[in-house]
């Protein structure tokens, strides 16, 4: 799949501290750039009531996807669980 990113989600990848959390979220963007649909990842769920946006769960973190066409995707947010769902989408 193709990958874009959203400038808010660079911000904040950029802020993170913690360097397991980062190399998770870096085998994620890996994870969904290799598949060659969102179905074939198991921790990617789609978003009731929306019909081309997913969540990737990541421990107590989510990031919220963007699916374009078929073929690509963009990440939008990163936050913590409790966060992101009063934000995204």
């Amino acid at each position: 799949m193709n990958v874009y990113f959203d400038s808010k989600f660079k911000k904040k990848i950029l802020k993170i501290k913690d360097k397991k959390l980062a190399k998770r979220i870096e085998k994620a963007v890996i994870d969904v750039s290799n598949a060659k649909s969102l179905s074939e990842l198991s921790n990617v769920k789609k978003l009731t009531g929306h019909t081309d946006m997913f969540r990737i769960r990541i421990g107590d973190y989510r990031i919220g996807i963007q699916l374009i066409t078929s073929l690509s995707v963009e990440f939008l947010d990163f936050d913590k669980r409790n966060d992101f769902y009063k934000k995204f989408p």
